[in-house]
């Protein structure tokens, strides 16, 4: 009935009568996960692996909640255990790829999710494998707007081309190119672009555009970020510089988190 925390205090009372329950605690876990809190799951299916140590669910639990708590080097240590055991479960491969995906092992954690999705195309599994692809795969993004005024202002048109290229698993490559017309001016801009994960916590973003002579659109546009993810905290630094026809703006952002 989507009461969730009501079935939770009932499996934990069932469980509390009888420990050895474990489709009763699989349950307590599998609750945790479904409201948002794998900090909580992760404990439970940890204890049911160590009692029952072949119970491959179990195994999926640890690996999936340590990914979620971005923790997936730790994942595939259990994850691969538990592949020798059943190689063609749907849940695991996926699990699998999620936890290579988080590891930068792009192609690895893609081949995975595909197996996933063949052998079981649930839209849980073919939605992980899409997003999946939009994120880590080549990509062109094309976007455009035109508008026309019944007053006597000037129509607008605008078109952006953006190539996006995988060169290696930690390595992303972009080429952009912009148009606008606006106010009677006719601006062009184009530049490339690097992403670079050079270790599973640093990132570094370089991204730059320029459009010499271009009248609204700026002339130059540079973006140096770098940032670094860890576990329970995590920072980031970024500088900006924009040159505009007659001005300079420049921004430098810090942040923790």
């Amino acid at each position: 009935q989507g009461n969730r925390e009501a079935a939770l205090t009932a499996f934990r009372r069932r469980a509390a009568e009888n420990p050895s329950d474990l489709t009763a605690r699989l349950w307590i876990a599998r609750l945790h996960v479904q409201m948002g809190r794998p900090d909580l799951a992760e404990p439970v299916y940890r204890s049911l692996m160590l009692e029952a140590p072949n119970n491959v669910e179990a195994m999926i639990g640890v690996g999936s909640t340590l990914v979620s708590m971005q923790r997936g080097d730790e994942a595939l240590l259990i994850l691969d255990r538990a592949s020798k055991l059943d190689p063609k479960n749907a849940d695991l491969l996926a699990a699998l790829g999620a936890a290579h995906l988080q590891a930068y092992n792009i192609k690895l954690g893609l081949s995975y999710l595909e197996s996933a999705v063949s052998i079981a195309p649930t839209p849980e599994h073919r939605l992980a494998l899409e997003d999946a692809r939009r994120e880590h795969g080549h990509h062109v993004l094309a976007s455009g707007f035109f508008e026309d005024f019944n007053q006597d202002v000037p129509n607008t048109s605008n078109a952006n081309l953006e190539v996006d290229y995988r060169v290696a698993d930690r390595l992303r490559v972009t080429a952009r190119g912009q148009f606008q017309e606006k106010f009677d001016f006719s601006d062009q801009r184009g530049g490339l672009g690097l992403d670079w994960q050079w270790h599973p916590q640093f990132t570094l973003h370089v991204h730059g555009l320029a459009g010499p002579g271009n009248d609204v659109l700026p002339q130059a546009d540079a973006l140096i970020y770098v940032a670094q993810t860890m576990r329970r905290a995590g920072w980031d630094v970024g500088y900006r510089f924009v040159e505009l026809d007659g001005a300079n703006v420049s921004g430098f952002s810090p942040g923790a988190n």
